[in-house]
């Protein structure tokens, strides 16, 4: 009896082993990095695609946003990358605070401002920060070091990835070699 059982549990763990999973083929909807570290929520961390990759001395765009998801307001101090001269917040392009009905909107900061970026418990926003003066380059399948230093004493250091393209890459015609 026990190995009747046996060989119908082998039989019926086969039964699917070549097949592919349905999800499989499916790209994400986000296709960044999410993280999470003691009340922050980092989402959609990514490197923008750049079919050339990025040269040595050039800059890299890195976009991300982040939600305070804890009881206490949350400052971003720093950001840094072991890659670049220098790394700095260069847009805060749309700080969100839910506001309730009656409160005011604060003020989104002016482009080119200095950034100050601060959280409430709840907020978030999203942000470009920049790593300048690369010292090596970044292949399109590459990825960019970065670290974000909260005053809440958390520091996030991490590898942000370069993300697909949104599009397929054009196809080269093929060289006429001859053949007839």
């Amino acid at each position: 009896m026990a190995a009747v059982t046996g060989l119908a549990g082998l039989v019926l763990a086969g039964c699917g082993s070549a097949q592919t999973a349905a999800t499989a083929e499916q790209l994400p909807s986000v296709p960044g990095l999410n993280l999470s570290e003691d009340g922050l929520e980092i989402r959609n961390l990514q490197v923008p695609y750049a079919p050339e990759g990025y040269s040595t001395g050039g800059d890299v765009p890195v976009l991300m946003t982040i939600f305070n998801d804890s009881d206490q307001p949350v400052r971003l101090l720093d950001v840094d990358s072991s890659l670049g001269a220098s790394a700095n917040v260069v847009d805060v392009s749309a700080v969100r605070y839910p506001a309730l009905p009656g409160q005011p909107q604060p003020e989104q900061p002016a482009p080119g401002q200095t950034v100050d970026v601060a959280f409430g418990p709840g907020e978030f926003a999203h942000i470009t920060m920049r790593v300048n003066q690369i010292s090596a380059p970044v292949d399109p399948a590459g990825g960019v070091p970065i670290e974000l230093r909260f005053d809440n004493g958390v520091t996030v250091t991490v590898i942000a990835p370069i993300v697909p393209p949104l599009e397929p890459a054009e196809r080269a015609e093929p060289e006429n070699i001859g053949h007839h």
